[in-house]
């Protein structure tokens, strides 16, 4: 993102270390910080501990799906592509390269800074805003895509589980929506109803609740963005 900052050496750090470990794949630590955060710290290079995905599953659960604090071998993501138009493309794109991944780097020191800019895109989120519902598309696109890769099966819980991870994140953001609260409610219960519901043997009445989601932020009495 054009507001973020990030340590002076980040990204060379990874790449050598990369090479030097022959690894597809880096990890960041990445924290949020105010829009007018002015640190710009140069760090000393520090050395990453290597993985692999399918020996250390766990890794799944403490990784922010965002691509600023990461850097892909061009054969990892060769054919890979980000949904277009939508928010929360990282979320389908990040976690399936994950898996494809044979060897990653993990860095622990945060070097990238993501600055929150209530005038950003993902801030809009805080107000009334039906682009919410693009997380339901990330999710399509994210399972589909492990599926095609043939890891499904095999990290069901972990994607099943960050799924309704992020989908809980978006019960946070209707809270603190100012819209009158028997709507505010009934958003908030539908999408707890997804929560409990998403998983792929239940795709047509998560569907239903998707289109009604939509019809009720469509028919809201108040700006929606």
């Amino acid at each position: 993102d054009g507001d973020d900052l990030i340590s002076k050496n980040m990204y060379q750090n990874f790449y050598y270390n990369m090479k030097a470990y022959d690894a597809d794949l880096t990890i960041g630590n990445l924290i949020r910080v105010s829009k007018d955060y002015q640190q710009f710290i140069v760090t000393n290079p520090e050395l990453p501990t290597p993985f692999n995905i399918a020996k250390n599953k766990h890794i799944l659960w403490n990784q922010d799906p965002s691509c600023g604090p990461k850097l892909f071998r061009r054969d990892l993501i060769e054919g890979e592509k980000f949904m277009e138009g939508k928010l929360y493309e990282d979320l389908a794109f990040t976690y399936p390269v994950l898996l494809k991944s044979k060897r990653a780097l993990l860095f622990h020191r945060a070097d990238y800074f993501y600055r929150t800019n209530p005038q950003g895109i993902m801030s809009s989120t805080l107000k009334p805003n039906k682009k919410i519902l693009d997380i339901l598309d990330a999710v399509i696109v994210l399972r589909k895509r492990c599926i095609e890769l043939g890891k499904y099966a095999e990290y069901e819980d972990y994607i099943e589980n960050l799924i309704k991870e992020h989908l809980i994140y978006m019960l946070s953001y209707v809270m603190v929506w100012e819209i009158p609260e028997l709507k505010k409610q009934e958003i908030l219960n539908l999408l707890q109803q997804l929560c409990e519901i998403i998983a792929p043997n239940h795709t047509e009445v998560a569907e239903i609740i998707r289109i009604k989601l939509k019809d009720i932020l469509q028919n809201l009495n108040h700006k929606i963005i």
